[in-house]
């Protein structure tokens, strides 16, 4: 074992221990034995099995920590390990110094609640200190949407997630976009229309909304092609884009034709059929620039579905969505685009 507890709390590498100190085992808090010889690196043993205490550090986290500090240490970011933060009651897992600012670098590997992680993000902030956050081998599965906006951050202006791989000693990251996009492929039709057809009904959400398009008079298969757009491919509102188009375009059937709004007003209009999902990870600006960019790209897709037309002050509404009479004619039409773009191409 190469990193062990000391006496004041704080974890301490194996070549950086003194014979004189006790040090304890992280997991299941036992003495150590400190051995250095001439030949092997200097460990700690233990003098009986380990067995894991509950809440106890897992052994990808303690290895995790330990290629951590060695990573930020070749950074030049001089790393220290599981500093007391009196104030906040806090012991980030690493503290390290980027260009004169603390920045506390978390390894998660449990399981960590909306609210434990705001509470610490909350905590972090009082201190000026930036958090974070590097996730583990039981987040680097597939993730649910909500736990997904949990954690992200930013990369280069993109919604991304970081990843340790300890097995690698590594940073990783997972990025997403946020973009209009020029056409829709006849694949996400076929999943929405999965979708449509019941996957996903069983939420209360579903079964207002698909009641809405039914008073309205709409079949949901047989919905405008810009409603099966995907602009973004990082979760940011609390249902599948799909559910969010038709929302929107619905809140625009009920509003006169030829209407105009500035763009303030029309960024509340489409905030107002809208639930964000937190993104606890971020400033309220660099959330408030994500919610702009799927914002920005949903309007220039309607703009080019020919429903709205985008001018120096605003927003005019100028057409209505066109719903298909029958999805085989839906289906005529998305294979008449494919056979156009299979032609554009040659």
């Amino acid at each position: 074992m190469q990193m062990a507890v000391d006496a004041t709390g704080h974890l301490t590498l194996a070549r950086h221990a003194q014979k004189q100190q006790v040090y304890y085992c992280p997991t299941c808090g036992q003495p150590l034995m400190l051995r250095r010889g001439q030949q092997k690196p200097a460990y700690f043993a233990h003098q009986r099995a380990c067995t894991p205490r509950a809440g106890g550090e897992t052994a990808e986290h303690q290895q995790g920590k330990q290629q951590i500090m060695a990573w930020a240490t070749r950074q030049g970011w001089q790393p220290q390990a599981e500093v007391y933060l009196p104030m906040i009651q806090q012991r980030p897992d690493v503290l390290v110094t980027i260009n004169s600012r603390q920045v506390a670098l978390e390894f998660q590997c449990s399981a960590l609640s909306l609210a434990r992680l705001q509470e610490r993000n909350r905590g972090y902030a009082r201190l000026g200190i930036q958090p974070v956050w590097f996730l583990g081998q039981p987040y680097q599965r597939s993730l649910h949407r909500a736990k997904q906006a949990q954690f992200t951050q930013l990369y280069h202006g993109r919604p991304c997630l970081y990843y340790w791989q300890v097995t690698r000693g590594q940073l990783t990251w997972q990025t997403g976009q946020i973009t209009p996009v020029a056409t829709v492929a006849p694949r996400q039709i076929s999943r929405d229309l999965v979708w449509l057809q019941g996957k996903s009904t069983s939420s209360a959400a579903t079964r207002q909304l698909l009641g809405a398009l039914y008073q309205a008079g709409h079949v949901g298969v047989n919905c405008p092609l810009v409603a099966h757009y995907q602009e973004t491919n990082w979760p940011l509102v609390d249902e599948s884009l799909l559910a969010w188009h038709l929302r929107q375009l619905l809140a625009l059937e009920q509003v006169v034709l030829g209407t105009t709004w500035s763009w303030a007003g029309w960024w509340a209009f489409l905030a107002a059929q809208t639930t964000w999902l937190p993104l606890p990870c971020l400033t309220p600006s660099q959330v408030a620039q994500l919610h702009h960019q799927l914002l920005q790209a949903w309007t220039v897709e309607l703009a080019q579905a020919g429903i709205v037309t985008q001018r120096a002050a605003g927003v005019q509404y100028c057409r209505r969505p066109a719903w298909f009479a029958s999805y085989a004619a839906k289906v005529r039409a998305v294979r008449g685009w494919a056979g156009k773009e299979k032609e554009s191409g040659k």
